[in-house]
């Protein structure tokens, strides 16, 4: 049989609402001409010229150019442009966006009907830049080399799970670059183009793993040759996509050719317009919005606009018609460590929940334009999702329950309070937000020691994803923020509380969450692919794991884009973090 990926009511629903506010608040309503909010819904901008380059801006470059060790949510619509996988998010505007359609298969894998054994075909006419065909072989290479520690890719546990029995929580296969390691048992191949994933546990929607970005498919002989002179991939990738990327000197992180080895033909997700790409790196956000509101960059690659741009934006009329405010399909949260003392407490953890100063992060995230206060886990457009549940309320105006704080301290043997470490990246509001932190929990007499990390490689893989780490550190508190890597209840629940996924590196369940009942749940939701049934499991889930206050959310956010006029066909990617499909932009020949 062949499972195909429907529209679910919940996910359209709410785009459905996106939809409608965008009408409200614009004065432009067409699907080409642009409006405010109008490139949620539909391509914006015209007669795109085939010789234009669009010129990229960013505050900072991808923390790597293979897509297997990327951390970075945004750079999933730059490996996009040279890195094909099998399955992939459409090219397409709103909720079509969120569906997956083939890309190097040749049609959609046929699935056998316990949902564990899932046979890909390959297209036989994809090249590679140096004209070498895209095989089974490069595949194979591309998932196998994800379980090898060295590469350090972030794809969770409770993903390579699916390929690998975990005897102790961990994929017993530690990847591809040690001889004795051998292959992957559970793939196997037949000629060049033929593979067959056999799954440890059933997975209805495994096509929508295969479509993370993490899973691009790289090239295995250019690999191979590059190891060969103790050079990383990220160095010198490969394309099976329309564009060539090669690294800049200087301010210039990149420049984008056309790769002459590409079909349209071939490829039905990418339609790109430009004949190139320049991306300059901005040592502010400040200069980088400036230069793309005067027309100085086209688009800007890192999120949308910083403060002082944003707000002008978004007041005035003339630049707002300019403006998509895209949802962030992920819930910022702070997560308490019941093995660091005295957090083993409950009611000490509750003392924290309920004296956090949610308005107050909101602020720190830049205010209501770009941050709401969040009471529950499970974000917008997911199953489950529920803005209404609120176990641990922190006042009418969000900025904690004091009193109440002091009666759980009461409760735990700390009336006074206690000290506890918290880690967090000193970067963007990294240091704002523990300051914030610090200042509501200092009102009930909770210390809250700083743990800064300069960078967030280190911070999510040798950091706070290190359990080692965190108990020779003392960490009982770190600041996280997770969405579904492919838009399921399943992929956002699991690396979170999948006690059988815990990690010794780049670990993403903080609290070492290992529930049974938690984890049955994991397996029935992994094979429901019904919403109402998605839904059900998804509330179960968010009331176990929120009734342990382990996981305090806080807040949700959306980033303001601004799309130039000179930009062509630009639509929001909700898949990929929210961004302009950058392989599908053009440059309008007539701005």
């Amino acid at each position: 049989m062949r499972i195909k990926v429907s529209q679910r009511l919940g996910i359209t629903g709410f785009l459905v609402i996106v939809t409608l506010l965008a009408v409200a608040g614009s004065s432009v309503l067409t699907n080409n001409d642009g409006g405010y909010n109008a490139g949620l819904y539909a391509p914006v901008g015209n007669n795109a010229q085939p010789d234009g380059v669009i010129r990229l801006g960013s505050t900072a470059k991808c923390d790597s150019l293979d897509p297997a060790r990327s951390f970075d949510p945004w750079c999933g619509v730059i490996f996009r442009t040279y890195t094909r996988n099998l399955m992939a998010f459409a090219g397409s505007a709103g909720n079509e966006g969120l569906q997956v359609e083939p890309d190097l298969a040749a049609q959609a894998p046929t699935v056998s009907e316990d949902g564990m054994v899932w046979s890909v075909t390959l297209r036989d006419d994809v090249r590679w830049d140096d004209g070498t065909s895209v095989t089974v072989r490069d595949v194979r290479q591309s998932i196998e080399r994800l379980f090898a520690s060295a590469l350090g890719s972030p794809v969770p546990a409770s993903v390579l799970c699916y390929l690998s029995p975990c005897s102790t929580g961990l994929p017993d296969y530690q990847g591809p670059f040690k001889q004795k390691n051998g292959h992957l048992k559970s793939i196997t191949t037949f000629g060049k183009h033929k593979i067959v994933f056999h799954l440890t546990r059933p997975n209805a929607e495994f096509d929508r793993i295969l479509a993370m970005p993490q899973f691009g498919i790289i090239q295995r002989a250019r690999e191979i040759e590059l190891r060969k002179k103790n050079l990383a991939y990220s160095t010198a990738p490969a394309s099976s996509g329309p564009f060539l990327i090669a690294r800049g000197k200087g301010d210039e992180v990149a420049r984008f050719t056309r790769n002459l080895q590409w079909d349209q033909a071939t490829d039905h997700i990418r339609r790109p317009i430009a004949s190139g790409m320049r991306w300059t790196l901005f040592q502010s956000d400040a200069r980088l919005d400036r230069a793309l509101v005067n027309g100085e960059i086209d688009l800007r690659l890192d999120g949308g606009l910083g403060a002082v741009y944003r707000t002008q934006a978004l007041t005035d009329s003339d630049l707002k018609r300019h403006v998509d405010v895209a949802p962030v399909n992920s819930t910022n949260y702070l997560a308490l460590v019941p093995g660091i003392q005295p957090l083993e407490n409950i009611a000490c953890r509750q003392a924290i929940a309920y004296a956090l100063d949610k308005a107050d992060l909101q602020r720190v995230r830049g205010g209501q334009t770009v941050s709401d206060v969040a009471t529950s886990l499970v974000p917008i457009g997911v199953a489950g999702a529920d803005r209404n549940y609120n176990p641990f309320p922190s006042g009418v105006q969000s900025t904690g329950n004091v009193e109440l704080a002091k009666t759980k301290l009461s409760e735990c043997g700390y009336p006074d309070g206690f000290e506890i470490a918290m880690a967090y990246v000193n970067l963007g509001v990294g240091k704002a937000t523990y300051s914030s932190v610090q200042q509501s929990l200092s009102r009930v007499g909770i210390i809250v020691d700083p743990l800064p990390f300069d960078d967030f490689t280190t911070y999510f893989a040798k950091g706070v994803g290190s359990p080692e780490s965190v108990r020779s550190n003392k960490i009982g508190m770190m600041l996280g923020s997770w969405g579904p890597d492919s838009y399921t209840a399943s992929s956002f629940w699991s690396p979170l509380v999948d006690g059988r996924g815990i990690k010794s590196f780049a670990n993403q369940n903080y609290p070492e969450l290992n529930d049974e009942s938690i984890n049955a749940l994991l397996d029935e939701l992994a094979t429901t692919v019904d919403w109402v049934g998605q839904v059900n499991l998804s509330s179960k889930l968010q009331q176990i794991v929120m009734g342990q206050c382990v996981y305090i959310p806080y807040a949700t956010d959306q980033i303001t884009l601004y799309r130039s006029s000179h930009l062509a066909h630009a639509y929001v990617q909700y898949a990929l973090d929210g961004q302009y499909d950058l392989v599908n932009l053009g440059i309008s020949a007539t701005d």
